[in-house]
């Protein structure tokens, strides 16, 4: 499964760079005060949602990718006894995707998606004597659909077709996605910045073609 695999590639690369930063951090100094607190992080997240399309072994992915926002929470808990700053995130997010395509003509067709995501995470605080910290972050996220529609407008008339609710299951697009994500976080005291790539698993599929989506995201955030 491929969602399967790049868990894999991002577990092992995180223990790398775990590894790597217990290195660096053992010769240059000891665990800083509060560093391996629990903490809560609010955060908003300009963010992209593009939609790759597979079929016989063939895939491409549509060029025009939807654009919005998330805005979320997260809760880390320590899973060393505050041994070392190694944390599980787990949180809830709301995400809207929008995309307009010829907005400037009589015909238009607006595309919307919304979501409820929970994403779980692990992650390894990095901290600096400055206040600064770099805490390198993959997990998986499951995802719940609540709004996936195409609004299409002619000559002052609109109709709309509903991805999540067609006449037939066959015809809608999957209300639950799992997929994973990678992705960093860079603050200074409570303030932050973050940027990740994510996965979210198949959204469509009939037969041997199946639709997948996947997106950048950048954002900051505020840790108490």
């Amino acid at each position: 499964m491929k969602v399967t695999k790049i868990m894999t590639v991002a577990a092992t690369m995180f223990m790398a760079t775990v590894a790597n930063a217990q290195m660096v951090k053992s010769s240059a100094t000891s665990i800083y005060a509060n560093e391996c607190d629990n903490y809560t992080r609010v955060y908003a997240d300009y963010g992209t949602t593009t939609f790759k399309e597979s079929e016989d072994g063939f895939s491409a992915t549509d060029d025009n990718a939807m654009k919005g926002f998330n805005i979320g929470a997260l809760r880390a808990f320590n899973v060393t006894g505050k041994k070392l700053p190694v944390f599980v995130e787990a949180g809830l997010e709301f995400s809207a995707r929008f995309y307009t395509e010829d907005k400037y003509s009589d015909a238009t067709q607006k595309d919307e998606l919304m979501r409820l995501t929970i994403p779980v995470n692990l992650t390894y605080k990095l901290s600096f004597k400055n206040g600064m910290y770099v805490s390198p972050f993959a997990g998986a996220r499951l995802a719940y659909n609540m709004i996936g529609k195409s609004i299409y407008k002619y000559d002052g008339e609109s109709y709309s077709e509903d991805w999540l609710n067609g006449e037939d299951d066959e015809d809608s697009c999957n209300k639950v996605q799992i997929g994973a994500q990678v992705g960093a976080t860079i603050g200074y005291k409570k303030l932050s910045i973050s940027f990740g790539y994510q996965w979210d698993g198949k959204l469509y599929s009939e037969e041997d073609a199946k639709i997948t989506t996947n997106g950048f995201r950048v954002g900051v955030g505020y840790s108490f």
